[in-house]
């Protein structure tokens, strides 16, 4: 019916019986009036209205066809039923199949004559109550819209504002940042040299005065800043602090350095006939790997264990209070010969 003009909606409302005045009317009051006639489910058998609605079917039909393919599957089939045809539809036909088949074997007047698809088509009948209803649900809507672009706003100053101050942050972290900023320093070996330098001037006995001007002498020496000395001997001083206490933890070495380093500092102790001395050859592995005399002992122990040293008995002559190495069993050792 929205394909009729005004003019055609008030002949149409007419044809079907009906008597109130239509003037001054809308279009879709006359629209409502006409699906609510008694006479509107023949209205196609009126020849009036079905020559003003035919006349107009070749632009409706695509138009028709869309909708009746809105209907439930089991609707169109009911439909096909009532003309006869449903034994041409496939049991896996899809609903777009069952119109082409619906349409192409009944003519589309006898298809709008059907009383399922006047029904299903009819429009619903919207009450007062109805548009009241909406009407309440609508200033629900509009009050529960206003809440969240409250909360929207609210939300948005807060980001705003956490924004502000991430900026600041941002501002006072590079200028903290610039105060750990070291400008270029000279290598290692040149830093230690020219401090190496100034300890040997101050003599074996320096006194305060012998401090004054130091700071000031290396940085020239050395083209660097206040800041960048003091942080690059900080720097020095922590790293010669962890290694000095990391080395005295009571580390246990891999065996395999272990004997590295004894088969190293062996050479350096030896004495006759390829052998040395147990604590001379302690005393220089402890030093040079960190390790306890303890430790020291049981590695030792264990690569005699696994041949790869002999241990011999013996004295110095002349020394008291030798620290021997005493095995788990009691024996007493102090001379130790490489064998593999």
């Amino acid at each position: 019916m929205q394909l009729l003009s005004n003019e055609e909606l008030k002949q149409l409302y007419y044809s079907l019986g009906g008597k109130d005045s239509l003037e001054g009317r809308s279009r879709s009051f006359v629209i409502e009036k006409i699906q609510h006639s008694a006479e509107f489910q023949n209205f196609l058998s009126i020849n009036q209205a079905a020559r003003m609605f035919f006349g107009k079917l070749d632009v409706a039909s695509s138009f028709f066809e869309k909708s009746i393919t809105q209907l439930e599957r089991a609707d169109l089939v009911k439909i096909c039923k009532d003309f006869g045809i449903d034994k041409l539809i496939r049991e896996d036909a899809k609903k777009s199949d069952i119109v082409k088949t619906l349409l192409g074997n009944v003519s589309t007047i006898e298809v709008l004559k059907n009383k399922l698809i006047l029904q299903r088509l009819r429009p619903k009948y919207i009450s007062t109550l109805d548009i009241r209803s909406l009407k309440k649900e609508l200033e629900f809507l509009k009050t529960e819209v206003s809440d969240v672009s409250d909360n929207i706003r609210s939300l948005s100053d807060k980001i705003w504002t956490v924004d502000n101050e991430m900026k600041e942050l941002s501002v006072r972290l590079k200028s903290v940042e610039g105060i750990f900023e070291v400008g270029s320093a000279p290598d290692l070996q040149t830093y230690l040299k020219a401090l190496y330098e100034e300890a040997v001037a101050l003599g074996e006995k320096p006194s305060p005065d012998s401090f004054h001007g130091i700071a000031e002498r290396l940085q020239r020496k050395l083209g660097i800043d206040e800041r960048t000395f003091i942080l690059k001997g900080v720097e020095l001083l922590l790293a010669h602090y962890f290694l000095s206490h990391v080395r005295d933890l009571p580390w246990k070495p891999a065996f395999e350095e272990f004997l590295k380093v004894v088969r190293e500092e062996f050479d350096k102790v030896k004495i006759t006939g390829d052998q040395a001395e147990i604590p001379k050859l302690r005393t220089n592995v402890t030093r040079r790997m960190g390790i306890s005399d303890e430790m020291f002992d049981n590695l030792l122990v264990n690569a005699w264990k696994e041949a790869y040293v002999k241990l011999d008995v013996g004295a110095p002559i002349g020394e008291y209070d030798v620290k021997y190495l005493v095995t788990p069993e009691g024996n007493k050792f102090y001379y130790v010969k490489l064998k593999r």
